[in-house]
């Protein structure tokens, strides 16, 4: 969940539409599309608005 959130996704729609996709078989095999960044790239509408990441800098990426 605290990727998720990172991610700016919405953990508990995250979870819902997680859980739904290995109901409905999803295979093991692709797995590495369940994680909250592909998810999100799938499906945009879950994202979290209040939570989203802000756009990063160059003068922050100096920083780092």
């Amino acid at each position: 969940m605290q990727t998720a959130l990172a991610h700016g996704v919405n953990p508990r729609a995250y979870l819902h539409a997680i859980v739904a996709k290995l109901i409905e078989g999803h295979p093991h095999t692709r797995l590495d599309e369940l994680r909250p960044d592909a998810t999100l790239r799938a499906q945009p509408e879950l994202a979290d608005p209040l939570r989203a990441k802000a756009p990063r800098t160059a003068a922050l990426d100096l920083a780092a």
